[in-house]
């Protein structure tokens, strides 16, 4: 005669049961914000951002299209152009430009009335890089003058394009802070969780157009524990 499973019993595995899908759903969620708070990469990765203040003391013209930089490493492109394509920020519409000194992002709006530009980008950080090779992001495309040479700043300066219809709407109008930030956060188990930055940046005057050099500074802090040092 066969053996009946008792109440008790039966509540047992109940409750294990429930013990077990618990378990199974938390491991599940510790996952998926680990991917959320890595994108691209369990490991590391890359971010850049963009902020341009101060705009709003300015006008445009019909078309408005404000450039900067594209981070390179080792002379490869960090983001594919894909990262860039069918996105928006505010009113600016990030696009991908050849200038005669290579291909940049162009931020592009419409009519005179501006806004300040806050965008930022995330990809995968497939290897480890040193603050080395990190400062030499924005060195691509270089600036070269008219007997061949790199332009004054070596290899500590970057550039972003002004329109050249940019005006101040009056004369108390404030300077426009441009800030450059890229960052690589690594976590990889072979190598020291550590974040390194370049940040370029650089306040410009009213009545300032076209070309527009900035100095790159560089600064690494242990992950997660300090702050950033001193950039340098």
């Amino acid at each position: 005669m066969a053996s009946k499973i008792s109440p008790f019993s039966r509540d047992l595995l109940k409750v294990l049961k429930v013990i077990f899908i618990s378990i199974l759903l938390l491991f599940v969620l510790i996952v998926a914000m680990n991917i959320y708070i890595h994108p691209g990469h369990s490991q590391g990765h890359y971010s850049y951002t963009v902020l341009i203040q101060g705009l709003s003391s300015y006008k445009g013209g019909l078309v408005n299209d404000i450039i900067v930089p594209i981070p390179m490493i080792e002379g490869e492109q960090v983001f594919s152009d894909v990262r860039f394509q069918n996105r928006s920020f505010g009113n600016w519409t990030p696009l991908l430009v050849m200038t005669e000194n290579g291909k940049m992002l162009a931020f592009q709006t419409i009519g005179e009335n501006l806004t300040d530009i806050e965008a930022v980008f995330h990809t995968g950080l497939p290897q480890s890089i040193t603050k080395e090779e990190l400062s030499e992001a924005f060195r691509s495309p270089l600036m070269i003058d008219d007997a061949g040479e790199e332009e004054s700043g070596g290899n500590r300066t970057t550039y972003v394009i002004l329109p050249e219809h940019l005006r101040p709407i009056s004369g108390n109008a404030t300077p426009i802070s441009i800030q450059l930030n890229f960052s690589a956060h690594q976590y990889f188990s072979y190598s020291p969780k550590v974040d390194y930055r370049a940040l370029a940046s650089r306040k410009v005057p009213p009545g300032t157009t076209g070309i527009v050099p900035l100095k790159i500074l560089t600064g690494s802090r242990s992950y997660p524990e300090e702050t950033f040092g001193p950039l340098e």
